[in-house]
């Protein structure tokens, strides 16, 4: 089927009007969404085309309402050479089956079974689309080229989902980028906190050397950064420490 809707154009409501032509169709391709599965438990795949338009003043409204989320959901028209009953594969066309599409029948849902496409018509925005997650997942813009999917576009399909996600390719290696960073601010984050531990450490047993080293280290297991006060207690001790010591010293030697 994908191939029959490459060159097809992209119209609103399925109205065959030329002058609702907007968009066309120059690819398409069979993705599978990984971890979900049809309602005859089969794995789930999607058909997904990219399109383009021509930016005009005619329809910068409509490119602004793709960019703000607006005008999402679409929906097909196509021709399909086989459409049969999922329980008893009787033909729908024929009207030999008595299976209420959507209906439960001895936990089994019945639903109508497209095949062998014959060919393809059009695409249109549509308010409610007969697929509730066919829509627009990304855009081209001519000035800048293939739009870069950053971390906030995937933080807003998660967001904005009510169910299960599907990512696209460039979405999944934004999600991907994102986890390699936080990993590797992990990882530093780690070793600093092991560093102002060891401070921590080394100031006090400098403050109160008469205590177990041990206790020390213990204190600075369970600290959480920012470390600074522990570590600024010490460092302003030490002026009012000093002194006192020497002239503690002093007194003994007289």
């Amino acid at each position: 089927m994908g191939a029959l809707f490459v060159g097809k154009t992209g119209i609103f409501d399925h109205s065959m009007k030329s002058g609702d032509q907007a968009a066309r169709i120059y690819a398409t391709a069979v993705v599978p969404v990984p971890g979900r599965k049809t309602a005859d438990g089969e794995d789930l795949v999607t058909l997904q085309a990219k399109a383009y338009m021509v930016r005009t003043p005619g329809n910068a409204e409509l490119i602004t309402q793709i960019d703000g989320g607006i005008k999402k959901e679409v929906s097909v028209s196509c021709a399909m050479g086989s459409a049969v009953c999922s329980l008893c594969g009787a033909d729908r066309r024929s009207g030999g089956c008595s299976h209420v599409p959507g209906r439960s029948y001895d936990g089994k849902v019945a639903f109508t079974v497209l095949s062998d496409a014959t060919d393809a018509y059009e695409w249109s925005f549509v308010a409610v689309p007969a697929q509730r997650e066919a829509g627009v997942v990304k855009h081209y813009d001519s000035s800048k080229g293939d739009k870069t999917v950053t971390e906030n576009d995937v933080r807003k399909a998660l967001q904005n989902s009510k169910g299960a996600v599907t990512l696209t390719c460039d979405q999944a290696r934004a999600l991907a980028r994102q986890l390699d960073t936080l990993e590797q601010e992990a990882q530093l984050g780690k070793s600093y906190k092991q560093e102002l531990a060891s401070q921590v450490v080394r100031l006090c047993a400098g403050v109160l050397p008469q205590m177990e080293l041990g206790v020390f280290e213990g204190v600075a297991r369970v600290i959480r950064p920012p470390l600074r006060l522990p570590i600024a207690v010490p460092i302003c001790r030490r002026p009012s420490w000093r002194p006192a010591a020497k002239k503690r010293a002093t007194t003994r030697l007289l």
